[in-house]
C-alpha cells in the first residue's frame, strides 16, 4: 500500500513538472512571436519615418514653396499676370439640353437592370 501512495505521489508530481514545463515553453514562443513581431514593426515604423524625412525636406525646399504660393495663394512673381479661367463654361443657348423626361421608375429600372 505505501508504495501505491508513494508512486501515486510521484506520477503527481511529474504531472506537475510537466505542465509548468509546457506552460513555461508556451510563455517562451509566445515572448519570441511578440519580439518579432515588434522588430516588423519596427522596421515598418523606421522606413515610415525615413519617407517623412523626405517629406519633411521637399516642403522646406523653396522650389515647393514657390509652387504652393502660386497654386493655393494665387500669387506671381512680379511683372507677371495671373490669369483665372472659368471652370464651366457656359451653354449658348442653341446648345441648351433639354430636360430628361423619363420616368423615375424607368431611371431605376435602367439604374439595375
Amino acid at each position: 500500500m505505501p508504495k501505491k501512495i508513494i508512486s501515486f505521489f510521484f506520477i503527481l508530481i511529474g504531472l506537475y513538472l510537466i505542465f509548468s514545463s509546457g506552460k513555461s515553453i508556451l510563455y517562451l514562443l509566445s515572448t519570441g512571436n511578440k519580439i518579432e513581431d515588434s522588430k516588423k514593426n519596427l522596421t515598418e515604423v523606421q522606413k515610415e519615418n525615413l519617407k517623412l524625412k523626405k517629406q519633411l525636406e521637399n516642403v522646406k525646399s523653396t522650389a515647393y514653396l514657390e509652387k504652393t504660393a502660386r497654386e493655393k495663394l494665387n500669387l506671381v512673381k512680379d511683372g507677371e499676370t495671373l490669369v483665372i479661367l472659368p471652370t464651366t463654361i457656359p451653354l449658348l443657348e442653341n446648345e441648351k439640353k433639354s430636360p430628361d423626361r423619363t420616368p423615375n421608375w424607368k431611371k431605376w429600372y435602367r439604374l439595375f437592370f
